[in-house]
């Protein structure tokens, strides 16, 4: 009878337990030896359709199968509707509910200790044996596969998790929250890479220490390393302000970045390339420094070319403690401007001190107009001193050379009572330094004289003549 009734309760305990193995113990339960409580409690136990809660897993391996064995529920991202393809599947699945106020929490932990491996890497090589990996996601997109992603993470600010979602009553998508209700003061993040270096400064070249490896092994060049889509939610909303940002130093921490902030050391056609529609500028250098744009190396071509239809190609603007442009260079040309302009090639309408200045010594021409235009230089506007002003030491300031059609210097256009205006004691010559005529300032009078330089006649202010040579009257000049 007692048989019996043994029999009995194991058929019981099996049918509870469904396809749970029980380890076997003998009727009398004691918690030490091979059959006892300790050892049947550190037993494997499989589990079907059961849930195991509160549980330290201490094993060398542990194997999940690769069979989507349920559906999952993805948080902000749990399809069920058929028009999306339906439930999506997975062979394991952690859904947690933060639980702490004041304790940061994690839904996941993996934490390797890197301890061996040391001096087995091989320089130069793409997979190093020794290396160590705290977390490792891969796909492999065969022919029959559909869209793949290597990873994927979600965080959403400012939802309210509707239940049940999910086949299991998982929160799933959820509901926007009033616009706001998250605190300024919590912030939101993607995701976080942070890379601690104690050892020593990575710089160019060795030793290799970098916070995220874009790498891979391709035959053909794909799309982009880095792509950032645009906004799901609201057309009308750009997703980030900023791109990438580097934070700068402050009270508290360091500068972000030491060097350059972006260095392309690729082959690339261009190193960067804008396009699309902005309101304010393609690039805005906002920055303080030695150099705003500052360009080294040879250049088969132009160090910077702008070959756009925009109403101005350059403009500068803003206070300016020397040169808004400096050339510094050595070369045929300072500054060439080519092409066919329907206005100025260069215009200048500033309100400064002095609109063109030539200093230094040149070779040849400060300034050489080689042109056939109707006119080669021309001067309008009002200036309350002159239009053309020389302070120089030159042997001369102004020298015509070549062949005109009129009159070298012509002034019957001018609306002015002096057509030239001399000091006394200048010499207005008509051959060289001889046959000139001035006004002798200390006898009040004309002087003339011949391409000797010999004084030949004079006229003072009283009307009064006076000839070295002969008048002669009703001859031949």
């Amino acid at each position: 009878m007692k048989r019996l009734f043994v029999a009995a309760s194991l058929l019981l305990l099996s049918q509870v337990a469904g396809a749970q193995s029980i380890p076997q113990m003998n009727r009398k339960v004691t918690l030490e030896g091979p059959t006892g409580l300790n050892w049947a409690l550190s037993t494997k136990a499989d589990v079907d359709g059961g849930s195991l809660k509160n549980a330290i897993v201490a094993a060398n391996a542990l194997h999940v199968p690769g069979l989507s064995a349920f559906v999952t529920c993805p948080i902000n991202a749990c399809i069920t509707a058929a028009s999306m393809g339906g439930n999506v599947y997975s062979p394991a699945e952690i859904q947690y509910v933060t639980q702490k106020a004041g304790n940061e929490e994690i839904g996941l932990n993996v934490s390797v200790l890197d301890n061996t491996g040391a001096g087995t890497e091989i320089p130069g090589a793409a997979i190093s044996p020794g290396a160590k990996m705290a977390g490792y996601f891969g796909i492999m997109q065969t022919p029959q596969g559909g869209t793949a992603w290597g990873m994927n993470s979600v965080v959403t600010r400012g939802a309210v998790p509707y239940q049940p979602s999910g086949p299991n009553g998982e929160p799933g998508t959820g509901t926007d929250a009033p616009a706001g209700s998250v605190p300024a003061s919590i912030g939101t993040i993607g995701y976080e890479a942070d890379l601690n270096n104690r050892d020593q400064s990575g710089a160019s070249g060795k030793p290799f220490i970098v916070n995220l490896y874009v790498a891979g092994s391709s035959k053909y060049t794909s799309t982009a390393g880095i792509f950032y889509a645009g906004n799901n939610g609201e057309a009308s909303v750009p997703m980030y302000q900023y791109g990438i940002e580097f934070s700068g130093p402050s009270s508290t921490v360091g500068s972000s970045v030491g060097g350059a902030a972006v260095e392309d050391d690729s082959s690339a056609t261009i190193s960067l390339h804008t396009i699309g529609s902005h309101s304010v500028a393609s690039i805005y250098d906002e920055s303080t420094g030695p150099h705003s744009l500052w360009i080294v190396g040879t250049h088969t071509q132009q160090d910077i070319e702008i070959n756009t239809s925009s109403p101005r190609q350059i403009q500068l603007d803003g206070a300016s403690t020397s040169q808004s442009i400096l050339d510094n260079t050595t070369g045929p040309h300072g500054y060439q401007v080519m092409g066919t302009h329907t206005g100025a090639d260069i215009e200048i309408a500033s309100n400064s001190p002095i609109a063109q200045e030539f200093l230094s010594a040149h070779s040849s021409e400060d300034q050489n107009i080689n042109t056939t235009s109707p006119i080669g230089t021309l001067y309008q506007g009002k200036h309350s001193t002159a239009d053309v002003e020389y302070f120089s030491s030159s042997s001369s300031a102004e020298s015509f050379m070549g062949t005109y059609s009129a009159p070298i210097s012509d002034y019957r256009q001018a609306n002015a009572t002096d057509a030239i205006a001399i000091k006394g004691g200048q010499y207005i010559c008509m051959d060289g330094t001889g046959a000139c005529v001035h006004y002798d300032t200390t006898h009040s009078k004309w002087v003339f004289s011949n391409s000797s330089g010999t004084d030949i006649a004079s006229l003072d202010d009283s009307g009064n003549m006076t000839l070295k040579g002969t008048l002669t009257q009703s001859g031949t000049p």
